[in-house]
C-alpha cells in the first residue's frame, strides 16, 4: 500500500539496504498501526542521473513517500512521519544503535548526520492519497480501515499462511507478536461484547481480556477453538468452492456480524438470516453482506414484522426475501408502495418451496408457477430464483440414505426452477443445503448456491449423524461447583446454558458422563475402576452443546482461543431476535 522510494547517491550496502527497509517500515506500522506486509520501500541508485535544486545541479539523498491519506491521518501525523523516517536514515547512515529520534550515545555524540556529509538525507516528501489498488489479491483498505481490513480477512491470511506461503506466515505471526495490534482489534470486538444483541448497555462485572488464559473466565463461557474452527472453515471452502457454487452461510449458527466477516474473507458470498431481526441486528453490527447481500430465509407475514422489513430494506437495499404466498406477497408489495419506494430499486425475491420438509413453501410445479406469476404483477419485488431447504434430511445417520433423499429433493427444486424458466422467468439463483447436505447438493446441476452453518462449530447432533470431517470447535467452559459422590460431580451448565432438544451435550473428555439436574446444574460421573481422574470442587471442563444453534442463542459472548489464550471477544449479535 505505502511505497517509500529512497534515492540515493551515497551507496548503500545490502546491509544498509535491509536495515533502512525494516525502520522505515516500523516507523509507518507503529504510527498507523498497520500490518507490515504491504509497506513497500524501493532504492534507487541516482548516482549518475541529473537532480537540480534552486536551478543548480545539487546531488542528494532524498525520500519519497505515497502513502493513503484521510480515516483522520492529520497534516501533524504525516510532518511527524516525515520526521520519524528521518531519523531512521540517520541511525542507519549514522552508524550509531540510538533510538529513532535521534537521542545522545553513550559518549555523548548525536546520531544526526551534519550537514554537507554525503550521507546526509536532504529531504522526505510524504504525498497521498492512494485511490484504490490491489495488491497480493487483496484489495487494499482506505486510509483508517487497516485493521478492519486485517480483522476481516485474518481467516484467508491465517489459512495462506498453512498452505507456506512465507508473506502470510510472516503476517500472521506479527498480529500474535504486536501488542499494538493485538490491542487494536480487541477494541474493535470487546465493545459489542460489552452490548451484546440486544440494543441496551449491559455494563460486565469483570473484563476478560486479549492475550489472558482461559482461567481468567467466568462460567458457564462458551469458547472457541480457533485452530479447529478456521480449519472447519478451511474445510468447507476447499471442498465447496471448486465446485462453482457460491457458499452463503446461514447466521443462524453463528450470530455474529464478526464471524460472518470472517466467513466473507474465506470466500462467501453474502450470509443468510432467518429473522428480519437477526437482519437488523447483524447490519446493525456492521456486516450487510456487500454486493451479495443478506437473505432471510423465513417468511414475513404481519403487518408489524413487513413494516420493519421494509425500513430495513431501506437502509440496505440489498437485503433479499423468500415469499411462499401470494397474501404474503402481496402484502410485501403493498407496504413498499404506501413507504414510497421506488419501483425502479424493488426488493430481491426467492419463492420458497417445499422439498420435502413440509414446513414452510408452496408446492413445486404449477402452485409454484401461479405464485411466479402474481409476483410478476407486484412492481416492487423482483424474482430471482427459488430456495429449497430438505432441513428433515441434515441429521440423517445412513450417509447413502441422506445422499439419495437429499438428490430427490434437489430434483424437485431444480425442475422447478427449469418449469420458471421455460415459463419466461428469469431464475438465477437456486439456493438450498445445509451442513449435512451441501455436498450433495453441490454435485446437482442448476444449483448455484449453498447454505451451510453448523460446519463452523459443530455439535454432537451432527457428529453423530455426519461424522467427524469437521470438529467440535465450541464448547462450554464449566466449574465443579459440588461433590455429591466419590465418583459424582455437580457442574454450573444447565438448562439456561446448554439446550436439550437433541439430546443432552457431552463432558468433551468422554470418560465422564453427562446428565441434567435443572436450570443452573448438570452432573458428570465416572466408572471409579477407570482412567478418568477424580473430578473436584474447583475443577473445570469443557460441555459439548447437543444442538448448536439454540445454545448460542442461550449467550453474549464468544471467547476465541488458540492453545487457551484469548485472542479475541465477539458478541452474539442476534441472541434473542427471533421476530
Amino acid at each position: 500500500m505505502p511505497l517509500y522510494e529512497i534515492s540515493h547517491v551515497t551507496p548503500l550496502s545490502d546491509t544498509e539496504k535491509d536495515e533502512l527497509a525494516q525502520a522505515i517500515t516500523k516507523v509507518h506500522t507503529s504510527r498507523f498501526t498497520t500490518p507490515s506486509l504491504f509497506v513497500n520501500v524501493r532504492f534507487i541508485d541516482v548516482q549518475n542521473e541529473s537532480y537540480y535544486v534552486g536551478g543548480k545541479r545539487h546531488a542528494t539523498n532524498r525520500i519519497n513517500a505515497l502513502v493513503r491519506t484521510g480515516g483522520g491521518r492529520t497534516n501533524d501525523s504525516f510532518n511527524e512521519l516525515a520526521q520519524e523516517v528521518h531519523a531512521a536514515w540517520d541511525k542507519v547512515l549514522g552508524g550509531a544503535s540510538q533510538n529513532l529520534k535521534g537521542a545522545n550515545g553513550a559518549n555523548g555524540a548525536s546520531t544526526k548526520i551534519p550537514r554537507g556529509d554525503e550521507r546526509e538525507l536532504r529531504a522526505v516528501f510524504i504525498q497521498g492519497e492512494i485511490v484504490a489498488g490491489v495488491e497480493a489479491g487483496f484489495t487494499i483498505p482506505s486510509a483508517g480501515g487497516d485493521v478492519e481490513w486485517l480483522k476481516g480477512n485474518l481467516g484467508q491470511f491465517k489459512n495462506l499462511a498453512a498452505e507456506g506461503h512465507q508473506d502470510f506466515i510472516d503476517l500472521v505471526e506479527e498480529v500474535h507478536g504486536r501488542q499494538d495490534l493485538k490491542n487494536v482489534l480487541a477494541a474493535l470486538k470487546f465493545p459489542q461484547a460489552q452490548t451484546p444483541g440486544h440494543n441496551k448497555a449491559a455494563k460486565m462485572p469483570y473484563s476478560p481480556t486479549i492475550g489472558s488464559g482461559l482461567d481468567t473466565l467466568d462460567t458457564p463461557s462458551m469458547i472457541v477453538d480457533l485452530d479447529l474452527m478456521e480449519s472447519n472453515i478451511q474445510k468447507l471452502f476447499s471442498t465447496l468452492l471448486p465446485t462453482g457454487r457460491n457458499i452463503r452461510p446461514h447466521l443462524k449458527t453463528t450470530k455474529s456480524a464478526a464471524l460472518a466477516h470472517k466467513l466473507v474473507a474465506a470466500g462467501a458470498k453474502g450470509c443468510c438470516v432467518a429473522k428480519v431481526s437477526e437482519a437488523e441486528a447483524i447490519t446493525a453490527a456492521g456486516f450487510d453482506g456487500g454486493d451479495h447481500g443478506i437473505l432471510i430465509t423465513c417468511e414475513i407475514v404481519g403487518p408489524v414484522k413487513v413494516r420493519r422489513l421494509v425500513e430495513l430494506f431501506r437502509k440496505h437495499r440489498t437485503i433479499r426475501i423468500v415469499v411462499d404466498s401470494e397474501a404474503g406477497a402481496s402484502a410485501i408489495n403493498e407496504a413498499l408502495e404506501k413507504e414510497g419506494a421506488d419501483i425502479k430499486e424493488p426488493i430481491t425475491t426467492l419463492i420458497d418451496l417445499d422439498v420435502g420438509l413440509h414446513r414452510t413453501g408452496v408446492d413445486p410445479g404449477q402452485p409454484a408457477l401461479d405464485l411466479a406469476r402474481h409476483i410478476a404483477t407486484l412492481p416492487h419485488l423482483r424474482l430471482i430464483g427459488v430456495q429449497g431447504y430438505e432441513g428433515h434430511l441434515q441429521h440423517l445417520h445412513d450417509k447413502e440414505d441422506r445422499k439419495q433423499q437429499c438428490l430427490e429433493s434437489m430434483r424437485i427444486l431444480t425442475s422447478t426452477a427449469d418449469q420458471l424458466r421455460e415459463a419466461g422467468f428469469q431464475i438465477d439463483v437456486v439456493t438450498t443445503g445445509g451442513t449435512g447436505t451441501a455436498e450433495f447438493c453441490a454435485s446437482v446441476p442448476g444449483v448455484t448456491e449453498l447454505q451451510p452453518g453448523s460446519f463452523i462449530f459443530m455439535d454432537t447432533d451432527y457428529r453423530n449423524a455426519v461424522g467427524t470431517f469437521y470438529s467440535n470447535s465450541l464448547t462450554l467452559l464449566s466449574t465443579v461447583v459440588s461433590k455429591q459422590a466419590s465418583n459424582q460431580v455437580t457442574i454450573d451448565t444447565g438448562l439456561k446454558s446448554l439446550t436439550t432438544d437433541s439430546g443432552l451435550a457431552e463432558c468433551k473428555d468422554t470418560r465422564y458422563k453427562h446428565a441434567n439436574l435443572g436450570d443452573e446444574h448438570g452432573s458428570l460421573t465416572w466408572e471409579e475402576d477407570s482412567d478418568a481422574p477424580a473430578l473436584n470442587v474447583g475443577d473445570r471442563v469443557e460441555m459439548v452443546p447437543s444442538h448448536i444453534d439454540p445454545t448460542i442463542n442461550l449467550h453474549d459472548v464468544y471467547y476465541a482461543h488458540r492453545q487457551g489464550i484469548i485472542e479475541e471477544i465477539w458478541s452474539v449479535d442476534s441472541r434473542g431476535k427471533v421476530q
